[in-house]
């Protein structure tokens, strides 16, 4: 059943408007970060706060280098502007 879910989201996407397919996108992604909390600390019966330092961390790190911010050393400065440059 679940496989065929897939292939009648996949059959309907390309026909559904740009607002539905990042809803869906959204909830994709918050339901996989409730699930890993639930295995991490529901199933596991831990709690780090490592994984959401390292999500910070790249997070201010990619604004940072995608902003140009006062932060930027000057040989860093042609990855002003594209987020898609500061991602690695």
């Amino acid at each position: 059943m679940p496989l065929l879910l897939w292939f009648v989201l996949l059959a309907v996407l390309p026909w559904l408007p740009s607002f539905q397919v990042t809803l869906l996108s959204h909830i994709g992604l918050s339901a996989l970060s409730a699930l890993g909390l639930v295995l991490l600390t529901g199933v596991g019966g831990m709690t780090s706060f490592g994984q959401a330092a390292f999500v910070g961390l790249g997070a201010y790190t990619a604004a940072v280098l995608t902003l140009g911010g006062p932060a930027l050393p000057e040989g860093l400065a042609w990855l002003t502007g594209s987020p898609w440059l500061a991602l690695p």
